[in-house]
């Protein structure tokens, strides 16, 4: 998917690449991670203990974005609000 764009890209969010090699921001439920995703870099979801990685709230969007902003785009020149 990401070929098909003609541009440089910081980040590209993607569902459905639990195998692939790309670094993974997962969203979680109550459910445990599979064994079989690797390269897991953050992780959403309440409850959550893991001191692995990072984990934030479903309900904690602005510090999950300043996160991503801060790892993983360069030229930030959006606005959330």
């Amino acid at each position: 998917m990401v070929g098909l764009i003609n541009t440089s890209l910081d980040l590209v969010i993607e569902e459905g690449f639990k195998t692939s090699s790309a670094p993974k921001i997962l969203v979680l439920d109550d459910r445990k991670i599979a064994d079989s995703v690797t390269n897991i870099i953050d992780t959403v979801g309440d409850d959550i203990v893991n001191l692995r990685f990072p984990n934030f709230s479903h309900n904690d969007l602005e510090n999950l974005t300043d996160w991503m902003s801060d790892n993983f785009v360069k030229n930030c020149a959006l606005a959330i609000t």
